[in-house]
């Protein structure tokens, strides 16, 4: 039954981008504790997403640390990979895993 699902998905066009996406969103939501738009409807966060520029630190209102200290410059470049809407070079690609990135490396 597994495979069916697989088939299903690959046939509607999900992949691993779709996954890679929600990696970013989930990163934010992690250092913001609340994900990026929540202050929207549902609709209004789809239309969001699809039309205007990928989320960032920028669609919070405060774009610092709970302390005030910013974000490294590790994490943004991590989750603005993630968030790409088009990528015309792929970049988590096998040959290049997402593991390698300098910011979650150096997370554990």
């Amino acid at each position: 039954m597994l495979r069916s699902y697989h088939s299903l998905f690959l046939y509607l066009g999900y992949d691993n981008k779709a996954d890679i996406w929600s990696l970013g969103i989930t990163a934010l939501e992690m250092a913001k504790g609340v994900a990026p738009y929540a202050q929207y409807a549902p609709m209004r966060i789809l239309v969001l997403t699809i039309e205007e520029e990928p989320p960032s630190l920028k669609s919070y209102s405060d774009d610092k640390q709970r302390t005030g200290a910013s974000f490294s410059k590790y994490f943004e470049d991590f989750y603005r990979k993630c968030l790409q809407k088009v990528r015309s070079l792929d970049y988590f690609t096998p040959s290049r895993p997402i593991i390698y990135l300098i910011w979650l490396y150096s997370c554990h």
